[in-house]
């Protein structure tokens, strides 16, 4: 049993973006009923020591009043103690992928054998380390909605390969207001790439004999007026099917009266 207000917490390693006050209500109330089943865990750091795992067990007891806590004592260096943290949340599965990656991202700055090493004791795969890391990269705005369950992890994996910033903060401002599937990521992906693909320049360099034939020129009918135009000259409007109909719907209209046009 050890004295609540001698565990300090580090605040650097802790890994949550913020805690969970409905959850540690329902745990205070468990353990007033139960008990506390899983100790906490520590680490001595002079006369006073350090939480390396069990922050809301901690938070419980204190709002049960109570001075003492159960808890495991162990000596342990920052990576040794970041291995716990990690495995515990891990395993306990309450962690965002955001959360995961903070605390990744610290174990892996720690731990000498690097990303491999970590893998190996966490029991994951590299891919997986590689992929949680990879989110530390993100924009913060596209890291909250991940965090707060408005966009998916692997949609959110898609919308931050999209290269051009404004895009990309359009795109995620949709995603995390309507929702968005890892699908509808990658095809939003996909469009971003083909619009900032620039157009294909014909080189007499590149063909045999130095021989470049004239290509013929391509018409397509506008999609509203139906008259024909030359390719180049079309733009390429995205449209939902609701907008669409009322577009084509007002192109068919005839105007009326003599301020029809404005």
């Amino acid at each position: 049993m050890v004295a609540i207000h001698l565990i300090d917490l580090d605040h650097a390693r802790n890994g949550r973006l913020e805690t969970n006050p409905a959850s540690i209500r329902r745990l205070r109330d468990q353990i007033a009923t139960s008990g506390l089943i899983n100790p906490i865990t520590i680490r001595p750091t002079g006369k006073r020591f350090q939480l390396i795992a069990g922050l809301n067990r901690l938070e419980a007891f204190k709002l049960l009043q109570r001075a003492e806590i159960p808890a495991h004592v162990v000596t342990a260096c920052d990576a040794e103690a970041s291995t716990m943290r990690l495995t515990e949340n891990l395993t306990r599965s309450d962690l965002s992928p955001v959360e995961e990656a903070a605390q990744l991202g610290d174990l892996v700055e720690s731990a000498p054998g690097g990303v491999d090493h970590v893998a190996a004791t966490i029991g994951r795969s590299v891919s997986w380390v590689l992929d949680r890391l990879e989110i530390l990269d993100w924009d913060p705005d596209l890291q909250q909605a991940v965090h707060s369950k408005q966009i998916s992890a692997s949609a959110a994996k898609r919308l931050a390969r999209i290269t051009d910033p404004e895009t990309r903060r359009n795109y995620i401002h949709q995603a995390a207001t309507h929702g968005i599937s890892a699908r509808t990521a990658a095809l939003w992906l996909q469009d971003s790439i083909s619009l900032a693909s620039p157009p294909s320049i014909l080189s007499e360099n590149l063909i045999p004999n130095g021989k470049v034939e004239s290509s013929p020129t391509i018409f397509y009918a506008c999609f509203f007026c139906g008259e024909n135009h030359e390719m180049q000259n079309l733009r390429p409007v995205r449209l939902c099917p609701d907008c669409l109909s009322i577009v084509q719907n007002a192109s068919r209209q005839e105007p009326e009266g003599e301020n029809a046009h404005e």
